[in-house]
C-alpha cells in the first residue's frame, strides 16, 4: 500500500486527525527499564556471591595456615624430642666413665650424626661444670660451663634446649642438655646444634610461592633464618602481635618491613620458649580471590553484554510490536472514518438517483406526448412527412433510449442502497447476471477490458437475496477489473463470469481475470477486514470481508485461487432452492 513520502505516521497529521505515536522513543525506555531490572539483580548476585566467597577464601586461607603452622610446630617439636631422647639414650646405655673418654666420645658423635646432620659436637661434663671430654671442631676440653645459663638449667631441670648463643667459640648455635646421675656424681652430656641445618628443616614449610617460617626467642631474636635474609640473633621486624600471640595459635593481616601485605601465623614451642612465625604475602595467599574476582568481571561483562543485546533486541521488537499496532487502530480509525463517509455518500447517491428517477418519468411522459403530438399533426396534414421529419423521429427514439437507459442506472443504484431486511428468494443466474454486468461493460469497455459471460443452456437458480448477490457480483467485478487495469494498462484485460451447478447441491459463480493476481502473503488475509492492496483513496478494505459476510448469511462460501502476475479467481457458491 503506498503511502505519503511526505508525512510520518509518527507524528500528527491535522489533515485526517491522527495522534502521535506514544510509542516512539520507547526502546530507549524499555531498554533503560529491561538493563536495570535485570543488571541489578544480576549485579547483586555477583557482589553478594564474591562477598560470601571472599569471605570463604579468606577463612579457609587462614584455618589452612594455622594447621600448616601448628602440623609444622609438631614438627619442630618431635625434631627437638628425639635429639633429646638420642642423648638419653647414650647416658642410659653407656658404662661408667666411658664417655669420659674422648674416643668413645667421639665414635659416639659419629653415630649421631649418621642419624641427624645437625650434632656439631658432643661434650661430657662433670657436676662442677668442667668439661671432662670433647668430640668436636674446637678446642673446648677442659673448659669451666659452671655458670653457663644452660648447665644450670640442665642439672635442675635434667634436660635443656637452650636458645641460640655465641659462648666460647663465638659462633651462633644452641645446645641440647641432659643430665644423669653416675654413681654419686650428676653428669652433663651436651650437644651443639647446628643452627643454619636447624633452619633449613624449618623453613621447609610449604604455603605458596612466597611462604615462609622462622622462630624467635622471648626478645624477639632470630633462632633460625628466615627465607627473605635476616642474620641469627638480629631483632626481628615483625608486628608486635605477632610477637605476642598469646596462647594457641594466632593469624593476623599486617604490613612487613618492607611495606607489603602478608598474613602472619604465630604459635609458642619449645614449652613456650620459642615462637614460631609463619607468614606468606596476601596476594599469594588470597590468589585465589584476584582468580575469582577476574572469572567475576568476565561473567559480568559477558552476562551484561548479552542482556544488552536481549534488552536491546527485546525492546525494539515491543517497539515495533507497538508502534504497529498504533499504526493499525490509526489505521482502522482512517479506514472507519472513510468508511462512515463512503455509507454517507451511498445514502446521497441513494437520494440523488431517486431525485434525478422523478425528472426522468416527466421527461419520457413528455416525449411520449411530442411523439402522439407529431402523429396527430401528420395524419392532419399539418406536418408533411420528410427527411426533416424523419431526423426529429431519430433524435426523439434517441432520446427515449437514453431516458430508458439512465432510469435503469438509477433503479439498480436504488435498488444497490435500498435499506431493510434480506429477502431470500429463487434467483435465475442466467437472467440475473446479464443484469449486473450491464452495470459494469460501459466501465469495462471505456479501459479497454473485454468483459465476457458464460452460463449453461439451461437455468440455473440459487437462494439468495437479489440486492445482496447484487453487491457481492459488482464487487467483484470491480475488483477483477481494477487488477486486470493494473496489469494491462494498453489493453488486452479479460473479466469472464461463469455459473454453473458445484458440488454438494450448490451453485458456483466464478469471477476470473488475467489481472496482477494476489500474493502469497496477502492471500492470508484477503477477507480480513479493512485489509486493501489499493492505494489510500483507492478502496477501503471493506468489500470482500463484507461480500465474505453476506455469502456466508445466505448460507454459501466464498474461496479464492491467484497466480501472481497471471490471475485470480473468486468463486461464490450458493445453495440451490429445495425442491418442494
Amino acid at each position: 500500500m503506498s503511502r505519503n513520502k511526505g508525512k510520518s505516521r509518527d507524528t500528527a497529521d491535522p489533515a485526517i486527525g491522527l495522534e502521535p505515536n506514544p510509542f516512539q522513543g520507547m526502546r530507549r525506555k524499555l531498554l533503560v527499564a529491561l538493563g536495570v531490572a535485570t543488571l541489578t539483580p544480576f549485579l547483586f548476585v555477583l557482589v553478594v556471591g564474591h562477598a560470601a566467597y571472599t569471605n570463604a577464601v579468606r577463612t579457609g586461607s587462614m584455618e589452612t595456615m594455622r594447621r600448616i603452622v601448628e602440623d609444622h610446630g609438631r614438627m619442630i617439636e618431635t625434631y627437638l624430642r628425639e635429639r633429646r631422647a638420642d642423648l638419653e639414650l647414650l647416658l642410659d646405655f653407656e658404662a661408667h666413665g666411658e664417655l669420659a673418654d674422648t674416643d668413645v666420645l667421639t665414635d659416639r658423635l659419629q653415630w649421631l650424626r649418621r642419624s641427624c646432620r645437625a650434632f656439631v659436637d658432643l661434650g661430657y661434663i662433670d657436676e662442677q661444670g668442667r668439661q671432662v671430654a670433647y668430640a668436636g671442631p674446637h678446642s673446648l676440653a677442659g673448659k669451666d660451663y659452671s655458670q653457663a645459663e644452660w648447665f644450670q638449667a640442665t642439672l635442675t631441670k635434667g634436660v635443656h634446649i637452650s636458645d641460640v648463643f655465641l659462648g666460647y667459640r663465638n659462633e651462633p648455635h644452641f645446645v641440647v642438655a641432659v643430665a644423669r646421675k653416675v654413681g654419686e656424681q650428676t653428669a652433663v652430656l651436651r650437644a651443639t646444634m647446628d643452627p643454619h641445618e636447624f633452619s633449613g628443616m624449618v623453613e621447609r614449610i610449604r604455603m605458596g610461592s612466597t611462604g615462609e617460617a622462622w622462630i624467635l626467642d622471648a626478645h624477639g631474636r632470630y633462632q633460625t633464618e628466615p627465607r627473605s635474609g635476616a642474620a641469627l640473633l638480629s631483632q626481628a621486624r615483625v608486628p608486635e602481635q605477632a610477637l605476642h600471640p598469646g596462647r594457641g595459635i594466632h593469624v593476623l593481616e599486617a604490613a612487613g618491613e618492607d611495606g607489603t601485605d602478608y598474613l602472619y601465623c604465630a604459635a609458642w614451642i619449645n614449652n613456650g620458649k620459642w615462637l614460631l612465625v609463619a607468614r606468606q604475602e596476601k596476594n599469594d595467599a588470597f590468589a585465589h580471590l584476584q582468580e575469582a574476582a577476574s572469572w567475576i568481571a568476565a561473567i559480568f561483562l559477558l552476562g551484561g553484554l548479552i542482556i544488552s543485546v536481549l534488552a536491546f533486541t527485546i525492546s525494539g521488537r515491543l517497539e515495533l510490536a507497538l508502534t504497529r499496532v498504533f499504526h493499525e487502530k490509526e489505521g482502522l480509525r482512517d479506514h472507519l472514518y472513510r468508511a462512515a463517509r463512503l455509507a454517507e455518500i451511498g445514502e446521497m447517491t441513494t437520494g440523488i438517483a431517486h431525485e434525478i428517477n422523478n425528472p426522468l418519468q416527466v421527461m419520457k411522459s413528455d416525449l411520449s406526448y411530442m411523439e402522439m403530438v407529431m402523429t396527430d399533426m401528420v395524419e392532419k396534414g399539418t406536418l408533411q412527412e420528410g427527411e426533416d421529419c424523419a431526423e426529429v423521429r431519430t433524435s426523439m427514439e434517441q432520446l427515449r433510449l437514453q431516458i430508458s437507459r439512465c432510469a435503469k442506472i438509477t433503479q439498480s443504484i436504488l435498488q444497490f442502497g435500498r435499506q431493510g431486511d434480506s429477502v431470500v428468494q429463487d434467483v435465475e443466474l442466467r437472467a440475473y447476471l446479464p443484469e449486473v454486468l450491464g452495470m459494469v461493460e460501459e466501465k469495462a469497455a471505456v479501459r479497454g477490458i473485454a468483459l465476457e459471460l458464460e452460463t449453461p443452456p439451461h437455468p440455473v437458480f440459487v437462494r439468495a437475496d437479489p440486492g445482496q448477490l447484487q453487491q457481492v457480483v459488482l464487487n467483484l467485478l470491480n475488483n477483477a477489473l481494477h487488477a486486470v487495469e493494473e496489469h494491462h494498462p494498453d489493453g488486452g484485460g479479460k473479466v469472464v463470469v461463469l455459473c454453473g451447478p458445484g458440488e454438494k447441491g450448490m451453485v458456483d459463480i466464478e469471477v476470473r481475470d488475467n489481472g496482477c493476481g494476489i500474493s502469497p502473503e496477502n492471500m492470508e488475509r484477503i477477507f480480513a477486514p479493512f485489509f486493501t492492496t489499493k492505494p489510500v483513496g483507492k478502496g477501503t478494505g471493506l468489500g470482500l470481508s463484507v461480500c465474505h459476510g453476506i455469502v456466508g448469511r445466505m448460507g454459501g462460501n466464498m474461496d479464492v485461487r491467484s497466480q501472481p502476475g497471471r490471475g485470480t479467481r473468486f468463486t461464490v457458491r450458493l445453495p440451490r432452492p429445495q425442491k418442494g
